[in-house]
């Protein structure tokens, strides 16, 4: 036992006027700032202006957060939310008695969230007049690292639990049960964490001359590693248990497939923008 990392941390990380802010939040966020200012100096590099990329943060965040939360409530606990519909969008609990108990946003999917990115960035581009595949490839560069951020915060939360395991790096969550568990949620974010390095190594290299190939990178790199790393999860909901793949793995294998047709067509076709 004394190998394993014993992990009890508490979620809030501090009160402020007796609301409290979650690790979760703060990683969310601070996740968030640094993506922003990544992007920032890749479009200082590539001369876009600065407005541009304001309105492209707004659309991500929100279509990010609207998606991620819809993805969970809809494809893993329907039957719940569709029947407290409130709880989908606001982070309160509803009592028997009528009142609301705070209780955070403590369920979000990356599957909802990337399908909510692209139906939000076909809109922005229409209205725009601004190329989608360029809008996806420059939105491509930082999300990975969003990501990460993201399952470190799921990791601060002791949620999205990795199966029993006797590995020297085992986490034991203290707040969960005292069972050594894969920590498959930093099994995430290094993965993302790679992928975030990737992108920006053949960024410094090939720019944006390839149209698609960082959409491309993301969707394939990204779910390839979130598909492997379920086999080393706890099944999330009870309905699951009976499945050969989890719901995160078969959702994930059309966004592996169309993550690969991107990388094909950028591979064939360079083109300046």
């Amino acid at each position: 036992m004394l190998a394993y990392v014993h992990w009890d941390l508490n979620p809030v990380a501090v009160r402020v006027a007796g609301i409290p802010v979650t690790w979760y939040s703060l990683l969310f966020i601070g996740g968030a700032v640094l993506c922003v200012l990544v992007l920032r100096r890749v479009y200082a590099r590539e001369g876009l202006p600065w407005f541009r990329l304001q309105q492209l943060v707004m659309v991500t965040v929100v279509s990010l957060f609207v998606g991620a939360r819809l993805g969970h409530c809809l494809f893993y606990e329907p039957d719940y939310y569709l029947r407290h519909p409130l709880e989908m969008l606001l982070p309160v609990r509803w009592e028997a008695d009528g009142s609301a108990v705070f209780v955070g946003y403590r369920g979000m999917a990356s599957h909802g969230a990337a399908f909510a990115l692209v139906v939000s960035f076909v809109v922005y581009a229409w209205r725009t007049r601004q190329g989608m595949l360029s809008l996806l490839d420059l939105l491509a560069l930082v999300l990975p690292l969003g990501a990460c951020f993201i399952r470190l915060g799921n990791l601060a939360n002791s949620e999205i639990l990795g199966l029993p395991t006797t590995v020297p790096w085992a986490f034991v969550f203290g707040r969960v049960d005292c069972l050594p568990r894969h920590p498959a949620q930093l099994y995430e974010a290094l993965a993302y964490l790679a992928v975030f390095v990737l992108n920006m190594v053949v960024y410094r290299r090939l720019g944006l001359t390839r149209r698609g190939l960082y959409w491309g990178l993301f969707l394939f790199l990204v779910f390839s590693a979130r598909f492997f790393v379920e086999f080393a999860k706890e099944r999330q909901v009870a309905f699951e248990e009976d499945f050969v793949l989890s719901v995160g793995q078969w959702l994930s294998i059309p966004f592996i497939l169309s993550g690969a047709v991107f990388l094909w067509n950028a591979c064939r076709f360079s083109v300046r923008r």
